[in-house]
């Protein structure tokens, strides 16, 4: 049994849904984590913490689909604010990988092969125990520091990526749309 055009054009319109559902909530996830890390970078103080550990951890999440790997850093370190002693625990931002513990992006306009662990490795293996680290706080939560506005390999920028599936899902939105009307008047001019 053969679909009808207009049986496509309805299957393209839902995907077509979906894709823009999608570029909505990564624009509006883009418009939320650019207000964060501009409250962060402008308006959170610096601490000079003396690290105590850092690690990577793992998590396997999607194991059961074929694989996939995060990996992340956890630096436990030791600040001191008007005279008060914290010790507190800073995670960097996750990274997935494939089961190679490899993603593939773009650098300076080029594919590039990339291997979180190796990079976290090195970071780690230059922030030994008992070396300083600059780190944000919320004033409000002197106790919770962050590493946005650290470097990039703890912090990634979240607001371009967001940018990006905003265009990617918006370009197959417009395509959808595109295509499913013209199945339409192809089905209306068979008629």
């Amino acid at each position: 049994m053969v679909a009808s055009n207009g049986e496509i054009a309805g299957a393209i319109n839902l995907v077509t849904l979906v894709t823009l559902f999608t570029s909505i909530v990564l624009a509006f996830s883009a418009v939320g984590s650019w207000s964060h890390r501009h409250e962060v970078l402008t308006r959170w103080p610096v601490a000079e913490a003396t690290i105590r550990s850092c690690a990577i951890h793992r998590d396997f999440p999607f194991r059961r689909n074929a694989g996939g790997i995060v990996s992340w850093i956890v630096c436990n370190v030791d600040y001191s604010l008007d005279g008060v002693a914290y010790a507190a625990r800073v995670e960097s931002t996750m990274r997935h990988a494939g089961d190679s513990g490899t993603y593939i992006t773009v650098s300076n306009g080029r594919l590039v092969t990339v291997r979180p662990e190796v990079i976290f490795k090195g970071w780690i293996a230059t922030h030994r125990p008992g070396s300083q680290l600059a780190l944000r706080y919320a004033p409000a939560h002197p106790d919770a520091p962050t590493f946005i506005g650290v470097d990039n390999v703890v912090d990634l920028e979240p607001v371009s990526g967001s940018i990006a599936g905003v265009f990617v899902f918006g370009v197959l939105t417009i395509l959808g749309r595109f295509v499913s009307a013209r199945l339409a008047r192809a089905d209306g001019a068979a008629l």
